[in-house]
C-alpha cells in the first residue's frame, strides 16, 4: 500500500540504541547572535528544528563564528564546509556532526521578552538577556550519540540499504534547508548511493501505519548518526 505522505519532517528523536526509552535529552549550545551594536544575528543560515548541526571551525567568510553551532543541512555551511546532500566526513576541514537542532531561546529585540522558537531565522534581532548580560542565543541540540531518529525516505529502499552504526550511510536529500512553522522538511536521500562518508545510517523500517511501504518514497525509517561523521562516538 502506498504511503499516505511523501513530505519530509526532518529528524525526530525516538528510542536510543538497545531500545531503551529516549529522554529527548538535549544540551545548550550557542548560536552567534551577538551583533555588536545592532543585535543582528550573525549566522547566515536559518536553523530549523530537526536539522543536523555541527560546530563552526572558524574558517568561513565571517569573523568570530568559531565555536558556535551551524546548521549542517545546507550545501555550504557557515564555515565553508559541505553539508546537506553533499556532506562528506572525509572532506578537508569538515566539521563533524554534533546532533539534531531542537529549538532556540533568546530575548527578542522587538518585545524584550524571553522567546522560545522551533527555528532561529536569519535576520532575527536579539537584545540583552539581563540574566547573562549578553545577547546570548541558545540553541538546543539532541547530542546523544546513541539517539535514534525517525526520518522520511525520499525514494524506495531495500533491506540491502540497512547497515550498522559504523557502516554505509545516506545524507539528507536536499541542499538548502527549508521548513514549515520552523520545522525542518528534510528527508533521507536514499535515491543516492550509500557511502561510509555520509551522515545517517539506516537501521530499519519505523513501521508507522500508512508510512511503511519501502517500495516507494515516503516510508518512515529509523536512523542514527554515522559514527564516522559524528563529533561524539
Amino acid at each position: 500500500m502506498a504511503n499516505t505522505s511523501t513530505a519530509g519532517y526532518g529528524l525526530r528523536a525516538v528510542m536510543t540504541v538497545g531500545s531503551t526509552p529516549a529522554t529527548s535529552g538535549q544540551a545548550e549550545y550557542q548560536i552567534l547572535g551577538e551583533g555588536a551594536t545592532t543585535g543582528s544575528a550573525v549566522t547566515s543560515k536559518t536553523f530549523f528544528k530537526g536539522d543536523l548541526v555541527s560546530i563552526n571551525d572558524g574558517t568561513g567568510a565571517v569573523a568570530g563564528q568559531k565555536g558556535y553551532i551551524q546548521d549542517a543541512s545546507y550545501a555550504l555551511t557557515d564555515d565553508g564546509g559541505v553539508g546537506g546532500a553533499d556532506f562528506d566526513n572525509t572532506a578537508t576541514g569538515i566539521a563533524k556532526l554534533v546532533g539534531v537542532f531542537n529549538g532556540a531561546y533568546y530575548v527578542a529585540a522587538s518585545t524584550s521578552k524571553p522567546t522560545w522558537t522551533n527555528s532561529f531565522d536569519v535576520g532575527t534581532t536579539v537584545t540583552v538577556d539581563y540574566n547573562t548580560g549578553t545577547r546570548r542565543v541558545c540553541g538546543f541540540v539532541m547530542d546523544n550519540p546513541n539517539q535514534e531518529y525517525n526520518i522520511r525516505a525520499n525514494d524506495a529502499w531495500t533491506q540491502a540499504d540497512v547497515s550498522g552504526p559504523g557502516g554505509l550511510a545516506f545524507n539528507t536529500g536536499s541542499n538548502g534547508a527549508t521548513g514549515i512553522s520552523g520545522m525542518s522538511d528534510e528527508r533521507l536521500g536514499v535515491d543516492a548511493a550509500a557511502a561510509a562518508t555520509k551522515a545517517l545510517v539506516l537501521l530499519r523500517n519505523a513501521e508507522i501505519p500508512d508510512q511503511r511501504d519501502q517500495s516507494v518514497g515516503g516510508c518512515d525509517v529509523v536512523v542514527i548518526i554515522n559514527k564516522a561523521s559524528a563529533l561524539f562516538n
